[in-house]
């Protein structure tokens, strides 16, 4: 899963580079597939886990934005208004969550 994750979200941002929106939500929305709750949640007690835990989860909630943006540039904005407020309201401080 670990690979995956990493390689989809690779993908996603290489067809975004090039302008293909929609090849760019699927390797985003495949990236977020392999999520199942929060990174390593039984050992987060762990300093050492922990730290890596908080960083995992902080590159889910980037692939989670980028995943949004790319609906927005194929004009999916009605489909990604649920889960924008979802993000917005978990992570209130995010200002590119508020831009989007």
């Amino acid at each position: 899963d670990g690979r995956r994750s990493a390689r989809a979200p690779a993908e996603g941002a290489a067809a975004a580079a090039v302008g293909d929106w929609a090849r760019a939500e699927e390797g985003y929305r495949a990236a977020l597939d392999v999520w199942r709750g929060p990174a390593l949640a039984d050992a987060r007690d762990s300093h050492a886990l922990g730290a890596a835990a908080a960083r995992l989860d902080g590159q889910k909630l980037v692939v989670a934005e980028r995943r949004i943006q790319a609906m927005l540039e194929c004009r999916r904005a009605l489909e990604a208004v649920p889960d924008l407020e979802h993000l917005i309201a978990d992570h209130p401080a995010r200002e590119g969550l508020w831009a989007l």
